[in-house]
């Protein structure tokens, strides 16, 4: 990865220093550098590991049962009842259209009757045609919905990556500088048995110490909860996971925004307006009559008589037609309607919001990259300034608060520097996520050509 060696290239040469020790690993980073966890791995160990992806898959199973549902509504219902009836006195056996007048009608004590039912609506004015459009539209939203789900977790876990690193480079900043004011107290130390330098000095190399531990500990304290959220988010054991972690490449190519359609928000949202329109149509259809036809066998007898046993057909058209309701199919309807209004505002209003999200994205990256080239530039200045000082105060020419001073202003230009390559990366991930264009292959490709 030549941008991620050049970058603790840069950071090793800022401090004057040889790069061993930025790019040095620890202990533990050295015995689990086979079991490095790069980038992209991480982001595939969040998708398969992050409740809430499986929550939208589960409602994405759900709507797809629910189209499921309303396209059997265009099949023919066929139902089977049967029973065994105890009664106190002799009953009939046959009805009463199934008597043989020349004969005595049977009687008994307990009868068996089952009925085979079918029944097909033939008309209900358009309501499931509505219906089955609507729950199409809701699979298609539950979809994008799925797909959103998964653009906010691998964004959620890039960026959670890009603050491990960021505080992990940002801590070996501190590391450097701290061996920087070791070197400086020991000179300081040697100088004052010697004679050669004021106590002054010493107490001054003793303060600028115990102020960059300071310093340290609030490095080492931030590095501690990103990488705690990155273990959550990834459900790894936190312990060693910093050390794991391979260093990111901080620039991706931008992706040029795409249409609306393109982002799942948007698409969620057009799918959303569309099953309640048709919702607001399957409810105008209560209007409507509705006819069906009704079909059945029917068989009846004595239990414990065989020949007694007789079956009988039953063929019907019917016709359900609600004429007063006191207000409640109107009310309906109306709520129906707004529920439609609702679900067009709702589409327009994250339209907006994608097109406001583009733009900050792209400003995010227009503003992480100008602040990254001129923070490298200022950590080049930093550098050079601080070997300045560092020469003057050999040679008895400078003054260690000078020093001090340019060895504290080195240290903020790393960090800050560190910290604006790692925005720059998290808002060109949010600006393809915005755009509708990110997923785990376009990741891929852009991690491939940073390499």
């Amino acid at each position: 990865m030549r941008r991620e060696l050049a970058l603790a290239a840069l950071l090793a040469a800022s401090a004057g220093l040889p790069a061993a020790p930025v790019a040095a690993q620890s202990p533990a980073a050295s015995r689990a550098a086979s079991d490095s966890l790069t980038l992209l791995e991480a982001v595939s160990l969040a998708l398969a590991e992050r409740p809430a992806l499986g929550a939208a898959a589960a409602a994405r199973d759900a709507a797809a049962s629910d189209r499921a549902r309303a396209t059997s509504e265009w099949w023919p219902r066929l139902a089977l009842e049967a029973g065994v009836t105890r009664f106190e006195d002799p009953m009939l056996v046959v009805p009463l259209h199934g008597f043989d007048l020349q004969a005595v009608p049977d009687f008994d004590r307990m009868l068996v009757d089952a009925t085979l039912g079918a029944r097909w609506t033939l008309f209900e004015g358009g309501a499931r045609r509505a219906r089955n459009r609507g729950a199409e539209a809701g699979l298609r939203a539950a979809e994008a919905a799925l797909e959103a789900t998964a653009d906010a977790t691998i964004a959620l876990a890039v960026a959670a990556y890009a603050d491990v690193v960021a505080a992990r480079q940002t801590l070996a900043a501190h590391d450097l500088r701290l061996s920087a004011l070791d070197a400086e107290r020991d000179r300081v130390a040697r100088a004052l048995a010697a004679g050669a330098a004021a106590g002054v000095e010493l107490a001054r190399a003793d303060a600028a110490r115990a102020g960059a531990r300071a310093d340290r500990v609030a490095a080492a304290s931030a590095l501690e909860v990103a990488t705690g959220d990155l273990a959550r988010l990834l459900r790894l054991p936190e312990r060693g996971l910093a050390d794991r972690l391979a260093a990111a490449p901080l620039e991706l190519e931008l992706a040029p925004p795409g249409d609306s359609a393109a982002s799942p928000a948007v698409e969620q949202a057009r799918w959303q307006a569309r099953a309640a329109a048709a919702a607001a149509d399957a409810s105008r259809a209560a209007w409507w009559p509705q006819v069906s036809t009704r079909g059945a066998w029917i068989e009846r007898g004595a239990a414990g008589d065989s020949g007694t046993f007789s079956g009988e057909w039953q063929l019907g058209l019917r016709l359900d037609w609600a004429l007063f309701t006191g207000g409640a199919r109107a009310a309906a309807i109306s709520r129906a309607e707004a529920e439609r209004r609702m679900a067009e505002e709702r589409l327009a209003q994250t339209e907006l919001d994608r097109d406001a999200a583009v733009q900050r994205a792209r400003a995010g990256v227009e503003r992480a990259g100008a602040r990254a080239a001129a923070l490298a530039e200022a950590v080049t200045a930093r550098v050079e300034v601080a070997r300045v000082e560092r020469l003057a105060l050999d040679v008895g020419a400078g003054v260690q608060a000078d020093w001090l001073d340019a060895e504290a202003d080195l240290l903020d230009a790393r960090a800050a520097f560190v910290r604006a390559r790692a925005d720059g990366l998290v808002a060109a991930v949010e600006l393809a996520r915005a755009s509708g264009v990110l997923d785990l292959d376009w990741l891929a490709q852009r991690l491939e050509e940073a390499r």
